[in-house]
């Protein structure tokens, strides 16, 4: 730093980067706060695009930003990243909550401790997966291309087959997995050939989706072979699933009490987070999928239900390794058991539906403020800076010393002249003052504290100073004022040290006092902030009373459990008995209709041979009546 600059901010003056602060549209405390608010919303998945952080800065300035005013403000804090975050479908966003999230590892713990022998052959997981024949049409990849082609000449062929085919696959942390099933739309059911790999089997339904007679085919004859195959002890084999009507079926039930295989279901819309299928496997064959399908389009291959087969499983071999099919069962926290896997970052979009309120780690709670400072420093009650400057013998006794007159507060930046206290002359250097200020008179209790009576912030020197006397004095002394301390005259050295001290005391309060107004800035700031936040927060309460239909299933639960036979049993008496009044009453209902056609029949033909037309349609009427 060069002289001229270093005796320039000596002298008080701003730098270019402080200079340029009083031009900004918003202060360095309403851009802190305003970086707070961009986090909170971002943590709690409703993150603010340009619009929504200008609009937050035009709330706290009242001026509308510029254009690049973003681009300035980014580079102000460059921890801020614009970036294109994942969707989250908001029943997803509610429903992973940590009470949910507890609930099912307390459910997954007491399996693991009834069964501490489990090994990872025996935990699969279960799910569909539907790809389409176009490859889909989320596709944001950037290609290249020459500057001398516009771009609306720049196109790329892709496919615009939009049929889907549901795969059914089912993984262990092991890293082996159950070979995979197609459900094909209706039609013809091909015969693929040619393939170094296994396949499970291959089926059809009314629009290529499954559906619970084909759940269950699934279950009998394709995952419990395999299962049992690879069966190490005589430890119960689990299965996850999602809470699909198709995974839940009488039939599935009676097979897996029968087998002793225990089947949980995750909680309702959170498969996102815990199911090992869809965080890490569905995800990366989804993209390698569509990379192939672009692929085969360049090389005029055509994807149909003859051939999609073949294409799916050369692109299965390369994603489905056992590294990432461990990985999978690690991440969600099922194999190895860990229960502390997802921390509150992980559950913080779920505070968006929170009665309770979020607002930014910054913003201001309830503190106790103090009364405003007064301009007499003699009087030490009535201050929250304690400066003793009497040292007295009567003063040390608190038997004889009196207590000193209280005094009204007096605001010291309208209060220029004191009239109780005169300092003593003049130090060459200039002493700085508070800058005026009619809305902050607060000084930190922190500093408060630190001036008290018992513990004087500066080495004063003993006795009251009320008035500066002159030294040079050609009377002599009275012996009464010898006598006295506080009547003694000063020297020159200890006017020096009062007013260095003096100086020191009052470029601590200065800065107490730009701390102050830091912190009344920022929590202007905030207020500014939460004004505009709990008005939409009431909106949304108010749309959170409409009653909307949500699913009833929430929580993880059992399906099957070998602690629930007899309540299997149970529901199995009650269906047969309601399945066997209900067959009854069809019976009955039956009979009786079959009763009353005879009896018309035989109207009709007592009406046939009889003498007159009007009494047969009279007692026609009354039949039908009847």
């Amino acid at each position: 730093m060069g002289h001229q600059t270093l005796n320039n901010r000596i002298n008080g003056q701003k730098s270019r980067q402080q200079a340029d602060q009083d031009r900004q549209l918003l202060s360095p405390e309403q851009e802190l706060a305003l970086v707070d608010w961009v986090d909170l919303c971002a943590i709690t998945a409703k993150p603010l695009d340009i619009t929504g952080v200008q609009t937050m800065a035009f709330e706290l300035s009242g001026s509308v930003p510029g254009v690049n005013w973003h681009l300035q403000f980014q580079a102000h804090h460059p921890e801020i990243l614009a970036s294109k975050p994942s969707g989250l479908d908001p029943k997803h966003t509610q429903n992973f909550n940590p009470t949910n999230i507890k609930n099912y590892f307390e459910l997954l713990r007491s399996v693991y401790t009834d069964h501490p022998n489990i090994p990872p052959q025996h935990i699969w997981n279960m799910d569909e997966k539907g790809i389409q024949l176009g490859g889909g049409q989320k596709q944001s990849n950037e290609y290249f291309h020459l500057h001398s082609l516009r771009q609306s000449k720049f196109y790329r062929i892709q496919s615009d087959n939009l049929k889907l085919i549901t795969v059914i696959e089912c993984i262990l942390p092991h890293g082996l997995s159950v070979p995979p099933t197609f459900i094909l739309a209706a039609g013809p059911v091909p015969s693929p050939e040619g393939l170094d790999t296994e396949f499970g089997a291959v089926a059809t339904s009314p629009n290529g989706w499954t559906d619970n007679e084909l759940g269950a085919k699934w279950f009998i004859n394709t995952f419990i072979p395999f299962a049992l195959s690879h069966r190490v002890n005589d430890s119960p084999i689990l299965l996850f699933v999602d809470g699909h009507n198709s995974h839940e079926t009488d039939e599935i039930q009676e097979i897996g009490y029968s087998m002793g295989i225990i089947i949980i279901t995750f909680p309702s819309k959170c498969t996102h987070k815990l199911q090992p299928l869809d965080v890490n496997v569905f995800s990366s064959l989804g993209r390698k999928w569509s990379k192939h399908c672009n692929r085969r389009i360049y090389q005029n291959v055509v994807m149909d239900r003859y051939n999609v087969i073949q294409e799916y499983m050369t692109v299965r071999k390369k994603v489905f390794t056992p590294n990432l099919l461990r990985t999978s069962f690690e991440t969600t926290g099922i194999c190895p058991f860990n229960p502390e896997i997802f921390t509150d970052e992980d559950f913080a979009p779920a505070q968006s539906f929170s009665l309770a309120f979020r607002v930014p780690k910054s913003y201001p709670r309830e503190v106790m403020t103090s009364s405003p400072a007064p301009s007499n420093f003699s009087d030490s009650s009535d201050s929250d800076i304690d400066v003793d400057l009497s040292n007295s013998d009567d003063a040390s006794d608190p038997h004889t010393s009196q207590a000193p007159a209280p005094q009204s507060p007096i605001d010291w930046d309208t209060d220029p002249d004191d009239i109780d206290f005169e300092p003593p002359s003049p130090s060459p250097s200039p002493r700085p003052r508070p800058s005026p200020s009619s809305s902050l008179n607060l000084v930190p209790a922190t500093l408060a504290r630190s001036f008290s009576p018992n513990n004087p912030p500066f080495p004063f020197s003993s006795g009251h100073f009320t008035r500066s006397q002159s030294t040079k004095s050609s009377s002599p002394v009275p012996v009464s004022v010898a006598l006295n301390r506080s009547r003694m005259p000063i020297s020159l050295a200890e006017k020096e040290s009062l007013i260095h001290h003096q100086d020191l005391k009052i470029n601590l309060l200065e800065k107490a006092l730009l701390q102050a107004r830091a912190e009344l800035g920022a929590s202007n700031a905030h207020c500014t902030l939460m004004t505009q936040a709990a008005s939409e927060a009431m909106t949304s309460l108010e749309n959170q009373k409409c009653k909307t239909r949500r699913s009833v299933k929430t929580s993880a639960c059992y399906i099957t459990h070998p602690a629930l036979c007899t309540q299997w049993e149970t529901k199995k008496q009650e269906k047969a008995h309601s399945q066997r009044e209900k067959t009854e009453k069809e019976a009955q209902k039956a009979s009786e209709d079959a009763a009353r056609k005879a009896q018309i029949c035989s109207v009709f033909w007592v009406l046939s041979t009889g003498p007159t037309a009007a009494g047969g349609t009279y007692l026609l009427d009354r039949i039908a009546y009847t």
